[in-house]
C-alpha cells in the first residue's frame, strides 16, 4: 500500500460542483435520497451559481464531504481514470482538504492498496523514465550494464515488494512529468488542476 499526495496552487472544481448538484438532484427526482438522515432534501431554488459563487474554502468543503459522503459511487471513478494510464488499481481511501495557503490551496490525498506493477512498469520506462535519471532510481543497485533497453526486464524480474518501491522512486523522479501527466487527466473530466508538489509514501 502506498500514499500519494498531491499539493495544489489551484483547485477549480465549479464544473464538478455543478456536476455534483445535478447529480444529487437527479438521485433526489429519482426517490434515492429520501432515505437519507433528516429527510435531506436539496430547495428547488439551489442553482450552480449559488454554489460557484461561493467562497473558494466552502466550495472545496462542499467537494471533499460531498465526495466522502459518496465514496463507494466515487471511488471506482477514480480506480478507472488512474487506471487508463497507470494499470489496474485498487483505492482504498481518498481525502480532498483545503489548505489556503499561497502556495497549496488544496491538498489531496489516494490512498492505493494494489496496483498493476508490471503495467506500470511499463508505463514509466516508456513514457516518464530519462535515461540519465536511471541511477536516481536504481541508487545502490544500479549497475553501468543497466540502460533504457533492459530496465524493463531488470524491474519486471524483482519481486512484488520490490517492484511497488521502484515504481514509487521512479514516479518520485520524475515527478515533474507526473504532475503534467495528472494535470491533464483533471482537465479531460473538466477540472483545472494545477499541482505544486507531489509526494509518494509507502504505508504498512
Amino acid at each position: 500500500m502506498f500514499r500519494i499526495v498531491l499539493e495544489c496552487s489551484r483547485f477549480d472544481c465549479d464544473k464538478v460542483l455543478t456536476n455534483l448538484l445535478e447529480m444529487a438532484k437527479q438521485m433526489q427526482n429519482s426517490g434515492l435520497l429520501k432515505h437519507m438522515p433528516g429527510g435531506m432534501k436539496i430547495p428547488s431554488f439551489i442553482n450552480a451559481s449559488m454554489i460557484t459563487s461561493l467562497p473558494e474554502e466552502q466550495k472545496i468543503q462542499l467537494i471533499g464531504d460531498g465526495l466522502a459522503k459518496e465514496k463507494g459511487r466515487v471511488m471506482p471513478m477514480i480506480e478507472q481514470a488512474i487506471g487508463a494510464g497507470f494499470g489496474r488499481v485498487q483505492l482504498r481511501d481518498f481525502a480532498i482538504s483545503y489548505v489556503g495557503q499561497a502556495d497549496c490551496k488544496v491538498k489531496i490525498r489516494l490512498d492505493i492498496g494494489e496496483m498493476d506493477y508490471d503495467r506500470a512498469i511499463d508505463m514509466l520506462v516508456e513514457k516518464v523514465l530519462q535515461a540519465d535519471h536511471i541511477p536516481d532510481v536504481l541508487q545502490e543497485q544500479y549497475e553501468e550494464n543497466i540502460t533504457m533497453e533492459n530496465i524493463g526486464f531488470y524491474m519486471h524480474g524483482q519481486q512484488d515488494a520490490t517492484k511497488e518501491y521502484l515504481v514509487l522512486k521512479t514516479m518520485s523522479v520524475e515527478k515533474a512529468e507526473i504532475m503534467t501527466m495528472l494535470e491533464s487527466l483533471a482537465a479531460s473530466k473538466e477540472l483545472v488542476l494545477n499541482i505544486k508538489n507531489i509526494r509518494f509514501m509507502l504505508k504498512n
